[in-house]
């Protein structure tokens, strides 16, 4: 059978060819009144018309595969900045407990660049509060959800498609 479809690319090579052998190819059916010669261009569209599904179907799973990729890395990033706000984060919740452990009257050194400046206790106390407000701020918990979303939808709008084109090409 592989043979006869090589063959039936030709329609001339069809002239001649049984009703119920092309039913046998799945691709018309052996009931048609239509002559034999027919049977070729209707073969070639349906062919056509499978070979141009195919190309859209795959079209649009490699844009849904890039969308897809694209939020991946997205998530990464987001994820990456989270981890370094959290470290800065856990740095400053260290340093308002060592400003409890001291008195008023003891001396902070605040560290810039190469220099250490001598700083008030409430003025540095104020500089990590607002540190750790801003960092509270930026903690990115939610958008990270949001991508997660957006992921989870990407993927099953990626399975339908998928099913869709094995089910058509099942169905031939």
């Amino acid at each position: 059978m592989n043979g006869f479809k090589r063959q039936a690319n030709n329609i001339e090579q069809l002239r001649g060819v049984t009703k119920s052998t092309l039913a046998l190819i799945g691709q018309v059916d052996a009931a048609s009144p239509v002559k034999t010669g027919f049977y070729g261009l209707r073969i070639q569209a349906a062919a056509t018309s499978k070979l141009l599904k195919m190309a859209e179907v795959q079209a649009k799973l490699q844009s849904l595969s890039e969308e897809f990729q694209k939020l991946q890395q997205d998530l990464q990033n987001t994820v990456a900045s989270r981890q370094k706000l959290e470290g800065q984060r856990q740095e400053n919740l260290g340093v308002q407990k060592e400003f409890e452990n001291i008195g008023d009257d003891e001396t902070i050194y605040k560290l810039v660049g190469p220099v250490l400046l001598k700083q008030e206790k409430f003025e540095a106390e104020s500089t990590v509060k607002g540190r750790l407000d801003f960092i509270g701020g930026e903690i990115l918990e939610g958008q990270i959800k949001e991508t997660q979303e957006n992921i989870e939808k990407k993927k099953t709008e990626i399975i339908q498609v998928q099913s869709k084109a094995q089910g058509a090409i099942g169905g031939q």
